[in-house]
């Protein structure tokens, strides 16, 4: 566990072992069975993980554990996406505003896609439709398919699962394309690449990153501090221009999804 608080709670469910890392607090630890060590730099959120899941008895310590299998379930919206068909997700949309990327730098990434013979299916909850929508006008005509607001989780499991790619923010639509071993193309902005981009566990995306700024200035995860942390969680940037993502260009991007193409092909 990495929230320590919630220790109590899960032993009252009927847990049978319980590992947790060091409580900034001291909340609970004598509740845990196996204290572990944070790791001595910054690693990927999954990968923090799984050292907690390595550490339990009767685990190979050398090895991620599947612990979401790669899947192909048959719940799409068969419908709107017809069997066989290449397509890439373009995942606009994002719950806090300095993860917005830019329409027209979006439209430039899709049309490029589409001249790559994909077509474009765009994902996102129902408030993020009208950004999908002003994306899609411009657009050639026929060669995106709106499922923002009309899926549910399990169906877009299956959208994500079945696609060439999938291109958007660091949210947790592009962690679950991570996770069903989609290829993504994660722009990464306010978030720390070490610990919010690939694993060992999972590989074979792009994570595109502005280094260097010091406005990452929040030194700990969860509560939780351990060297090298340094992100943002901001609602607002403090620049006009939300350095993070408009420092992310175009051609960056056009250069990933041409190497993400190539590795799928």
């Amino acid at each position: 566990m990495i929230d320590n608080k919630m220790v109590p709670i899960v032993r009252a469910a009927g847990a049978q072992r319980i590992l947790a890392f060091p409580d900034p607090k001291g909340r609970h630890e004598g509740d845990a069975d196996i204290v572990v060590p944070y790791p001595d730099k910054p690693c990927s959120l999954v990968d923090l993980f799984l050292r907690l899941a390595n550490a339990a008895p009767n685990q190979d310590p050398g090895s991620p554990h599947e612990v979401l299998p790669r899947l192909q379930p048959d719940c799409g919206p068969d419908s709107a996406l017809p069997p066989g068909l290449a397509y890439a997700i373009i995942h606009a949309g994002a719950g806090k505003p300095t993860r917005i990327w830019g329409k027209e730098r979006y439209i430039a990434a899709a049309r490029y896609l589409v001249e790559h013979d994909l077509h474009l299916v765009f994902t996102g909850s129902l408030a993020e439709a009208p950004l999908c929508e002003e994306i899609m006008a411009g657009l050639p005509s026929g060669s995106a398919t709106l499922l923002a607001g009309k899926t549910d989780i399990l169906e877009l499991v299956s959208v994500l699962a079945q696609a060439r790619l999938a291109l958007g923010p660091d949210t947790g639509v592009m962690h679950l394309a991570k996770a069903l071993g989609c290829p993504a193309l994660i722009l990464m902005g306010p978030s720390q690449k070490e610990t919010f981009s690939y694993s060992s566990w999972r590989g074979g995306g792009i994570c595109l990153y502005v280094d260097g700024l010091e406005c990452r200035d929040k030194r700990d995860l969860f509560g939780h501090r351990f060297p090298g942390i340094a992100t943002c969680s901001r609602n607002q940037c403090l620049y006009p221009d939300t350095p993070c993502m408009s420092g992310i260009t175009t051609e960056a991007v056009i250069d990933s999804l041409a190497e993400l193409i190539r590795q799928s092909s």
